[in-house]
């Protein structure tokens, strides 16, 4: 079905990208001013609200979320509106990133790594998406294995230039 739909369009490089992020957007954008912060997000949130310690209140039981937290909060602050716009625009990026790994690993597939992609963006596999603050972190664990495997991937392909991947 994809392929028949794509057949027509030449995929241009910068085209699934921009594709992706047109998509998260429609899907994602007309809702997220209405979103707000739930379940994990808040104790969070009040941690960030009253300036206390992040790595403090990691420390207990999530020691290795506390490095996602105390890096982002400071920006973020405690807008539900930038949380979300960042969780979003961390899963596009995660999206495009899984699009880059699927094209090295078939390069020859353009149109079907592109809706594969596409698919990975907007499937609602992954229900959390608006618990963005507790959340981000996933998106943010995914980000660095899809370029990890992509870089492994065009490694593989091309040798000469293996080393510029490490």
């Amino acid at each position: 079905m994809f392929e028949k739909i794509f057949r027509k369009f030449q995929l241009v490089r910068w085209a699934v990208p921009s594709a992706i992020f047109l998509l998260c957007a429609l899907t994602f954008g007309p809702l997220i001013t209405q979103l707000g912060f739930y379940w994990d997000d808040w104790p969070v949130i009040q941690v960030i609200h009253l300036g206390g310690d992040l790595w403090e209140f990691y420390a207990y039981n999530r020691p290795a979320s506390a490095w996602t937290q105390a890096f982002f909060a400071p920006v973020l602050g405690t807008s539900t509106l930038t949380w979300h716009l960042f969780a979003e625009g961390v899963w596009a990026l995660t999206a495009i990133a899984c699009w880059w790994m699927l094209d090295q690993l078939w390069p020859t597939h353009k149109r079907k790594t592109a809706a594969m992609a596409l698919l990975f963006a907007v499937h609602p596999v992954y229900l959390l998406h608006p618990i963005a603050v507790a959340f981000s972190q996933q998106y943010l664990t995914f980000l660095p294995f899809f370029i990890s495997m992509g870089a492994m991937l065009a490694a593989v392909r091309n040798p000469a230039r293996a080393r510029g991947w490490m």
